[in-house]
């Protein structure tokens, strides 16, 4: 097998943003037909250097670069050590979609031909003043744009949000969400990939992760992202198809499936994965998602690029120009509307500050009297109260959960925070409260007592920490487990 043949499947594999013609002539240049030190003994097809942020292996060696007008010097330098041609063509592609990158990179992502990319790659990717000439004339001379054409699904983005959108308020309360976990259930052996599970999903389970294999399947787009009920397991999936995107702070498309951490609120975000959603669009700076089991109902949220919870995206190949950015949606209303009254409902495109603007207000006013902890995230529907209170709230010690609230928006309506509530009642996953639930207001911290839950066959930590209410990190913690992916039928675990 020659060398285009070997690595052509792996640039149609992930492209993304680059065409796979240009990815493979950049390969056959910078490896010398795979035949270069680099790529022989450390699979490094496109001479990458090693950033300081690298946390993979790391040879030196040395290089000649062009000072930009064809006089070539040499440097010693690190290069990326990958442990497979796989691995290299995959980082290659994702340099590309870092917040710099899409700056850096910008005519080269907007380019919708081989040449045109080629051309923008010269002086931002390589300092060779000849580098535009000799990828065109590798892509022309052995036709490499025969790889650019690829096997479509035929499912559009648009089609998987209109899908989504179609459910929005169901909910377990009424039992509208039956459907989704019957329909699940009975296609869950469908998927072609060997990590997903047979799980039969339960009514009483998580079911995120379960709502976007559902919409998968009924807008045909399941073998893009295949089924599964684990959003861990899922991400590994996402990996295995080279359409995952590790990396929390990039600006998504509609149609993306985004993937959230509750327990880091920082980025760059690596943990473990607990909740999933569609990308319905992006407008201005904010992301809105549609999600199941938000709440136990199917609801959008809102957030901004680059929330610290995000633990990343996937990027389904959809068959209409998945390499195209959507444009970010206009919101409906103008920013200059004024906004007169004593409260106001959040709506696709607000912010705090715009709202504040709109309102002969502040921001930071806003911020205080309606006890909102980031000012940045603010939800879609939430109400805000545009003047502070004249009087000091006269509710009671006790508030009883309706359908649909949240703790954060309990704390809100009461002049407290989330925190202290999850930490009166003794909540250890403040994404888990139902409808009836009884939430003191004030008080001390709750004392209950540690309870244990007995591994059963088939367990493993994160279905265990979804069903006991509480966090993976939590029963690690507690417990002294060196390695959660290692966990006895019969063993005791206190939560």
């Amino acid at each position: 097998m020659g060398y285009i043949e070997k690595v052509a499947p792996i640039a149609q594999k992930y492209a993304r943003n680059l065409l796979p013609s240009v990815t493979i002539a950049q390969a056959i240049l910078e490896s010398a037909w795979g035949e270069s030190g680099l790529a022989t003994i450390y699979n490094n097809h496109f001479g990458m250097k090693a950033s300081s942020s690298w946390k993979g292996k790391v040879t030196q060696q040395k290089t000649q670069e062009d000072d930009g007008s064809g006089k070539l010097y040499n440097i010693t330098a690190g290069f990326k050590w990958y442990d497979s041609i796989d691995d290299s063509f995959k980082d290659h592609e994702a340099m590309f979609d870092t917040a710099f990158s899409k700056s850096h990179y910008a005519k080269v992502l907007s380019a919708t031909t081989a040449e045109g990319q080629a051309q923008a790659l010269q002086g931002t990717y390589a300092t060779d003043t000849s580098y535009a000439s000799k990828l065109i004339n590798l892509i022309n001379q052995y036709d490499l744009k025969k790889y650019d054409v690829k096997k479509s699904s035929g499912v559009s983005a648009s089609k998987v949000i209109s899908e989504a959108l179609k459910y929005l308020g169901v909910n377990e309360f009424n039992w509208q969400f039956k459907e989704i976990i019957d329909t699940y259930n009975a296609n869950r052996n469908r998927s072609s990939s060997a990590t997903a599970r047979g799980y039969a999903v339960k009514y009483t389970d998580d079911w995120c992760d379960v709502f976007v294999s559902y919409v998968a399947l009924k807008s045909g787009a399941s073998a893009l992202i295949d089924i599964e009920c684990g959003v861990e397991r899922h991400v590994e999936i996402f990996k295995n198809k080279g359409i995952w995107q590790e990396d929390g702070r990039i600006t998504p498309r509609a149609g993306d499936i985004i993937v959230y951490d509750w327990n880091d609120g920082t980025q760059p975000n690596d943990g473990w994965a607990d909740h999933i959603g569609y990308v319905e669009k992006v407008v201005g700076n904010q992301i809105v998602a549609i999600e199941g089991n938000k709440g136990e109902i199917v609801a959008r949220r809102n957030i901004p690029i680059g929330w610290g919870y995000i633990r990343g995206f996937a990027q389904p190949k959809y068959g209409n120009s998945s390499n195209v950015t959507p444009t970010p949606v206009t919101p409906s209303k103008p920013a200059s509307n004024k906004i007169t009254g004593d409260s106001y409902k959040v709506q696709a495109g607000d912010s705090l500050s715009s709202i504040a603007s709109r309102a002969g207000t502040t921001w930071q006013n806003l911020q205080k009297i309606n006890n909102i902890k980031n000012a940045n995230v603010i939800q879609i529907g939430q109400t805000l109260k545009l003047k502070a209170s004249s009087k000091p709230s006269t509710s009671s010690n006790m508030h009883v959960v309706k359908p649909g609230e949240t703790l954060s928006g309990i704390a809100q309506k009461h002049g407290t925070t989330w925190q202290k509530l999850a930490q009166i009642n003794g909540i250890k996953n403040a994404n888990l409260i139902r409808p009836g639930q009884k939430i003191k207001l004030t008080g001390s911290a709750s004392t209950a007592t540690t309870k244990v839950y007995t591994v059963k066959s088939g367990d493993n930590l994160s279905v265990i920490a979804k069903r006991l209410g509480t966090t993976v990190n939590t029963l690690v913690s507690k417990n002294g487990i060196k390695n959660q992916n290692l966990i006895q039928p019969g063993q005791k675990l206190k939560y």
